[in-house]
């Protein structure tokens, strides 16, 4: 039976423990072969934050006054900072949606968009994605994101359909917003 736990399905199918435990080896070998791919991701995703971050160091290192050198304190102090004013721009529906044509490829044809969330810092300029909703996640704020790209896109659709133009729009949200 499918729906049974590991191991005790193991053993049900052939009716032996051989089954078991060929079925703990499948899993040793399945978590052993997908384990760096994991840990490339997370690196990925790193990196993609701290390169995100340095591009707008210099930025902040004008707005306090010190071109030259800006300390780690700082960066945190930029991090709470960022957090706050991101909060605060949600609340004042200040972010945008960016849309991207969905292309069918073997005709060509347009057949829906993808949202692009964006937000242009007042000081700092277009604060790039991977930064402000790293920051969203790590500050238990990424809810909110979601929420207002979903109402935001729905409000855009609607307008849209009003105006005769039919389209679908994909949003992405993290998989625990759908829970």
């Amino acid at each position: 039976d499918w729906t049974a736990p590991p191991f005790i399905s193991g053993y049900a199918a052939p009716g032996s423990y051989a089954g078991a435990v060929l079925q703990g080896v499948n899993l040793l070998v399945g978590a052993a072969l997908y384990l760096p791919f994991v840990r490339i991701a997370e690196s990925m995703k790193k990196e993609s934050f701290n390169m995100a971050f340095k591009e707008l160091m210099p930025g902040y290192a004008e707005s306090i006054g010190d071109t030259d050198h800006v300390l780690s304190g700082e960066a945190k102090a930029l991090s709470a900072s960022l957090v706050n004013d991101l909060t605060m721009a949600i609340e004042r529906k200040e972010l945008s949606l960016e849309y991207q044509p969905q292309v069918e490829a073997t005709t060509g044809e347009v057949f829906g968009v993808e949202a692009f969330m964006r937000w242009d810092h007042s000081h700092l300029g277009r604060i790039p994605p991977g930064l402000f909703i790293t920051l969203a996640e790590d500050a238990g704020i990424i809810k909110h994101l979601g929420d207002w790209a979903l109402e935001e896109s729905c409000r855009q659709l609607s307008a849209g359909r009003k105006a005769g133009v039919p389209v679908v729009i994909s949003v992405n949200l993290p998989v625990h917003h759908l829970a």
